[in-house]
C-alpha cells in the first residue's frame, strides 16, 4: 500500500504538535485536508520537523519519524555546527506503520518542506560518508544510522515539492547563520546545496510553483491583491521589483519577478542543474528527472487553503495529483 506523507514548511507543524488538533497546516483556514484525502481512499501522514532547523536536521527527524527511532543528526553534522547529536524521540510512535520496500511512501514538502524532501531522498539514496567516517575516528563504526547509509530509495516513489524554495528567496529575511533554514533559503546557500545533491533513477520527482503576482507596464511585478494574503504583499512586491546579484554573484535576473508572495516562482521548480521537464499530460512522468507542473494560481499559502483568504479548490488539486502519483510504475 503505498502511502502521502507529507511535510509542513518554515514555523509550521504537523500531528505530532498540539497545534494541529486545533488549526491543521494542511487545511489552515478551509479545516483538515488530509483527514478529508484520507476519507476520499488516499492514506496522508502530517509529519512534524523542527519549525525553523536546517533541511538536514529536518530530514534527519523526518525519517527517525518514518522508521519510529530517535532522531540521530549524525556525529559529524553535531560536531561541525556544535549542537547535540541526538534529538526528538520517536521510538514506539512511528508516524506511518511497516515503511518497506512493498510499502513504500510518497513524499510531499511545502515551502521549506521542499528543500527537506529533496535532501531526504538524497540522504536516503546515497547516504552520508562523512558520518561512516566520522563514527569510525570515534571508536563507533556500528553507531551510524542506517539514514547515512544510503540504498534505500525503493522506500520512497516520489517527491513533490509545493512552492518550494528549493533554489532560495530574494525576500528579505534570509539568514546568516548556518544549519538553520533562514540561511539554507539564501539563493547561494540553495545554489551550492543543489550541486551537491542528486535524484535517484527510481524515484520520480514534481515540483508545483505557485505564483500571484502580476506583470505591469515597466516589467516588475506586483501582488495581486484578491489572491495575496496581506501578510505578503510588501515581501512579494520586493521579489517583483529586486534583480541584481546575489553576495555570492548569482544574477537575479527578470525571470526571477514573478512569485507567490515569499517564493521567487522560477525558485519553487525543479532544484538548479537537476534534469527537468514541462508536465505533458500526454507523455508519462520519467523517475530520475524533475517533471515541473504548470504553476498553481495562488500565494504562498493557496496550497494549504489559505489564511484569510479561503482557498476552497484545494481538495481538487490534492486528488487529482495524489491519483497522478498512484499511477507512477
Amino acid at each position: 500500500m503505498e502511502r502521502f506523507v507529507f511535510v509542513h514548511g518554515l514555523m509550521g507543524w504537523g500531528s505530532y504538535d498540539a497545534p494541529y488538533r486545533f488549526m491543521p497546516y494542511w487545511g489552515m483556514s478551509t479545516g483538515d485536508l488530509l483527514k478529508r484525502l484520507n476519507k476520499a481512499g488516499f492514506p496522508c501522514f502530517a509529519a512534524s520537523v523542527a519549525p525553523t532547523g536546517s533541511a538536514w536536521d529536518r530530514a534527519c527527524e523526518l525519517y527517525a519519524q518514518l522508521t519510529g527511532t530517535r532522531t540521530d543528526y549524525g556525529l559529524a553534522h553535531a560536531e561541525k555546527y556544535g549542537h547535540a547529536r541526538f534529538g526528538p524521540d520517536f521510538t514506539g510512535k512511528p508516524l506511518i506503520p511497516a515503511w518497506n520496500e512493498e510499502n513504500p511512501i510518497h513524499l510531499l514538502g511545502h515551502s521549506f518542506g521542499g528543500p527537506t524532501v529533496i535532501l531526504f531522498s538524497y540522504l536516503l539514496t546515497y547516504g552520508a560518508q562523512e558520518e561512516a567516517e566520522a563514527c569510525v575516528r570515534a571508536g563507533e563504526p556500528d553507531m551510524v544510522s542506517p539514514f547515512f547509509k544510503g540504498s534505500q530509495s525503493a522506500l520512497l516513489r516520489s517527491v513533490t515539492t509545493l512552492a518550494g524554495v528549493n533554489n532560495g528567496t530574494t525576500a528579505v529575511g534570509s539568514g546568516n547563520v548556518p544549519d538553520t533554514a533562514y540561511y539554507d533559503m539564501n539563493p547561494d546557500v540553495a545554489y551550492a546545496a543543489s550541486r551537491d545533491i542528486r535524484t535517484a533513477a527510481d524515484i520520480y520527482y514534481f515540483a508545483v510553483p505557485c505564483n500571484a503576482s502580476v506583470r505591469q507596464p515597466d516589467g516588475t511585478y506586483r501582488m495581486d491583491p484578491k489572491k495575496t494574503e496581506k501578510l505578503y504583499r510588501d515581501a512579494g512586491n520586493f521579489i517583483g521589483t529586486h534583480t541584481g546579484r546575489t553576495a555570492g554573484g548569482l544574477r537575479i535576473g527578470h525571470a526571477w519577478l514573478p512569485n507567490d508572495g515569499l517564493v521567487n516562482t522560477v525558485s519553487a521548480g525543479a532544484p538548479a542543474g537537476h534534469t527537468a521537464v514541462n508536465f505533458d499530460e500526454d507523455l508519462p512522468p520519467r523517475p530520475g528527472q524533475w517533471t515541473v507542473m504548470p504553476y498553481y494560481k495562488g500565494d504562498h499559502m493557496s496550497l494549504m487553503g489559505g489564511l484569510t483568504i479561503r482557498n476552497k479548490d484545494i481538495d481538487r488539486f490534492y486528488q487529482n495529483h495524489l491519483r497522478l502519483l498512484q499511477t507512477l510504475a
